[in-house]
């Protein structure tokens, strides 16, 4: 009897130490966004809007009207400088789009996010390479005047290594947008002059 005592003891004294243990899944979440952070990526809680909601999605049984919004990590990097020539935009992967104002089939253009559709094409057009690359459970690629940011669900399979590559992607691409920025700007002056 006194061994059973014993036990409960133990298992009422470690029991709550034991469900305060990180799970395999936070376990490999740290991974990857310790990883970011070495890429020098910041990564935080983002939501999207949901693209292609159910209609239950869309309005509750009793008629309120939802906001339909995915949670996902925002994996940024942050431009060396700041861009004025280009607008602010997001794409959200969508399955059922096809390809419209140069934006690529699969991906649609945010709305409710992209402040002028003008210079999109251009954009795009440095895309393709960028999102064929992009592990299938990234739902979304915005651009700011000072980051790029992916929207990343994080499912389980994908290695550390991943993050690495999306991170020397990410800077490839920024790259490339502050050349198109930069040309943007002198195309805009020489035809002031």
């Amino acid at each position: 009897m006194t061994w059973l005592i014993i036990v409960v003891i133990l298992i009422v004294a470690f029991g709550p130490v034991m469900w305060l243990m990180p799970s395999q899944r936070d376990r490999y979440l740290s991974k990857l966004r310790q990883q970011a952070h070495l890429e020098g990526l910041v990564v935080e809680l983002r939501r999207l809007p949901k693209v292609n909601p159910t209609p239950e999605e869309r309005v509750s049984a009793g008629g309120v009207v939802r906001e339909p919004v995915v949670e996902c990590m925002a994996y940024t990097r942050m431009l060396p400088r700041r861009m004025h020539a280009l607008g602010d935009w997001r794409l959200l992967r969508d399955e059922n789009s096809r390809e419209v104002m140069a934006v690529p089939a699969g991906w649609s253009i945010d709305r409710g996010f992209t402040n002028s559709t003008a210079g999109v094409g251009e954009v795009t057009e440095l895309l393709p390479g960028l999102l064929d690359e992009l592990p299938t459970d990234v739902i979304g690629i915005e651009v700011t005047s000072s980051a790029v940011s992916l929207y990343w669900l994080e499912r389980a399979g994908s290695e550390v290594s991943v993050v690495a590559r999306l991170g020397g992607m990410m800077e490839a691409f920024g790259t490339r947008l502050q050349a198109l920025d930069e040309a943007k700007i002198a195309e805009l002056g020489g035809d002031d002059s």
